[in-house]
């Protein structure tokens, strides 16, 4: 076992590490989030070995449940940077030659997985039953993003981070520690779920040396776009279109309701219906690129060149393939993985990378050797180490065929595991491909009170999938650096957890106000980004969250969760009741009537830090604090909310 591996490899570590100075906060250290204070000095071998005796004898008992989503409430943690600590105190996160990773004492600063064993009771505190752990596989060296990399710069899917192990453990595997991470969660009855990237690989991913034919490939001498000339038509890029080919484009591939990229039969039908057409990409474009060379060698700075017959070439960036004309920069540390063989579409494209052309998605094009490497990836983590889930990015853009295959070999491994999608809407399509919960829009709605409403009119109709009750991801902004703070962001996740059909989340660092993001990728404004652009973040660099921050937002997350379970078991168990939104509310107020399965709830807010809202018949007991409401209505002060049976 995992975890005896671990326990006996205290016995070894190094008596310059196990003397160093050793610091943790006290929100790991104490048995409850009272949180603040200065950092805590320890014995590291001790205080670890203490967090593995605690853990009970053999994992806890779990139903073996097909729809275990229904009833997850999800933490989410970026390793790297959520369980990272400064450990000696110096008020930097790392920072040693060679590694920044370390400190000048050996220890590493930012996260691994012995220091996500010893959050593990923060987590189970707020009521939390499932870990969703952002991508922990290699990363990429190739154009890398800040000092570390982002995780999702794949250099190969079936390895670990090395920077994830940690030195105290000395030459335990990474993959013994990994296991011991999973293993420990399930002894205190927390399921993992690990999310991976397949249809994106580093510029130099072990796999472009393996097998060239996975990936495209241009003439070397193309620069990126913005690196040598200002006329975008210079440099490589997404692949500029004129005005009517936009519209025609959007027209073929934005579905009925909006809901597109479709792919596959969607699509051709829609094409042989003359809704749109699928243009290709000018053919100046076209003529950068190459067929894949026969040999390939390490250049300079980890860049990967490809030998054609008479020029030599490289994997391009990748880019926003979607919508076409997105102005985003090419991405400097991925490329996109070739799904399918054809001459005729030998680029990278919109119709290449998600929307697939009806012409090339056919079976005969499929590069199955491909197909079998990535759908055996889960069910190699699942034999290994035991995860119960997977989050998959951008799963809708993987064609269906490549999809199911995932699905169906790991579902032969085990039957109950989850598959969760990064979609940002909630669709049909999404459940009949296999798919158990997608993350929805409540990430962009949920602080506005216009959008929160609007939404409340889209649940009137049963939802065919879960989604996520969370204000942010690790690609937003977070909720207490929103203009309206974390009170209103806390108000607004409270009533999202009793949506129907949501699943509750917790990004990690919500819980401690955290206000820095992880990354600057969706839903931030102009001015948000000049803010952040020349700060580090997460995602990229050194980091960790405010562990010495004071305040009992954990344990008003663990009261909510707690009647969430206790007063609606019906949202816990993952039922669908109905909803009814009210009306006549102010500006800023949200509220909503829901079956909790011994009468209605009235659920209501003001997602608003300045204004009062008044809410309309909410006569009863407010189950949040306490008080009575004798009147026909009650007024919510600013960033208040309520929850009253009636």
């Amino acid at each position: 076992m995992s975890l005896k591996e671990l326990a006996r490899a205290f016995e070894r570590v190094p008596r310059s590490l196990r003397f160093a100075p050793y610091h943790l906060p006290m929100r790991w250290v104490g048995d409850c989030d009272d949180g603040g204070g200065a950092p805590v000095p320890v014995d590291p071998v001790c205080f670890y070995r203490d967090r593995l005796d605690s853990l009970p004898s053999r994992p806890r008992q779990r139903r073996l449940d097909r729809d275990w989503s229904r009833r997850a409430v999800v933490y989410n943690l970026f390793v790297r940077g959520g369980a990272g600590f400064d450990h000696d105190d110096d008020g930097e996160i790392g920072g040693a030659p060679g590694d920044p990773t370390l400190n000048g004492d050996g220890h590493r600063e930012t996260g691994t997985f012995l220091k996500a064993i010893a959050i593990l009771p923060h987590i189970a505190r707020m009521g939390v039953n499932t870990l969703h752990l952002l991508p922990v596989t290699a990363i990429g060296e190739s154009g890398r993003k800040g000092e570390l990399g982002s995780p999702y710069a794949i250099r190969n899917l079936e390895r670990l981070e090395p920077t994830l192990a940690d030195p105290i453990l000395g030459d335990l595997p990474i993959e013994a520690q990994f296991a011991a991470l999973t293993e420990a969660a399930h002894r205190i009855g927390i399921r993992i779920v690990l999310e991976f990237v397949f249809r994106t690989a580093s510029l130099d991913s072990d796999w472009i040396e393996e097998h060239p034919e996975w990936f495209y490939w241009i003439d070397r001498r193309v620069p990126n776009r913005g690196a040598a000339t200002a006329d975008p038509s210079q440099g490589f890029g997404a692949p500029l279109f004129g005005r009517r080919e936009l519209d025609e484009i959007a027209e073929a591939v934005t579905g009925p309701r909006g809901e597109g990229p479709l792919v596959g039969a969607a699509l051709a039908k829609r094409l042989r219906a003359g809704k749109g057409r699928l243009h290709p990409p000018p053919a100046r474009y076209r003529d950068w690129f190459a067929a894949p060379p026969k040999r390939v060698a390490q250049g300079i700075d980890s860049e990967i060149v490809g030998f054609g017959d008479e020029k030599e070439l490289r994997v391009p960036p990748a880019f926003a393939d979607w919508p076409p004309d997105d102005n985003q920069p090419p991405w400097t540390d991925v490329t996109y993985v070739r799904m399918y063989e054809s001459d005729e579409f030998n680029y990278m494209a919109y119709n290449t990378l998600r929307a697939y052309d009806p012409d090339l998605a056919r079976s005969r094009n499929e590069l199955r050797p491909l197909w079998n490497r990535i759908s055996r990836v889960v069910p190699d983590y699942q034999s290994r180490y035991g995860i119960d889930g997977v989050m998959i990015d951008m799963g809708h853009s993987l064609p269906a065929r490549l999809l199911a295959a995932i699905v169906s070999r790991a579902r032969a491994v085990d039957p109950t595991v989850a598959f969760w999608e990064e979609c940002f809407t909630v669709r049909r399509q999404s459940a009949a491909a296999g798919y158990d919960a997608t993350v929805g829009e409540l990430i962009f709605t949920a602080h506005r009170p216009e959008s929160f409403r609007a939404l409340l009119r889209q649940l009137r109709r049963p939802v065919p999938l879960s989604f996520f009750a969370t204000l942010e991801n690790h690609n937003t902004p977070r909720a207490a650096d929103r203009p309206a703070g974390i009170e209103v962001g806390f108000a607004a996740w409270a009533l999202s957890v009793f949506l129907p059909g949501a699943i509750p989340f917790i990004h990690g660092g919500f819980e401690l106000a955290d206000t820095v993001p992880i990354n600057t990728g969706l839903d931030f404004s102009d001015a948000d980004l000049l803010r952040w652009r020349d700060r580090p973040l997460a995602l990229f660099d050194r980091a960790a969250l405010p562990w010495n921050r004071a305040g009992d937002l954990p344990e008003e997350i663990a009261k909510v969760l707690e009647l969430r379970a206790r007063i609606a078991p019906a949202l816990a168990g993952g039922e669908r009741p109905p909803i009814e939104d009210v009306d006549g509310l102010g500006r800023g107020a949200v509220a909503f009537r829901v079956d909790g399965g011994a009468g209605k709830l009235l659920l209501a807010a003001s997602l608003d830090d300045q204004e009062s809202a008044l809410i309309p018949d909410c006569e009863g007991v407010d189950l949040w604090t306490g008080a009575r409401i004798d009147g026909c209505a009650a007024l919510l002060g600013p960033g208040k909310w309520m929850i009253v049976r009636q």
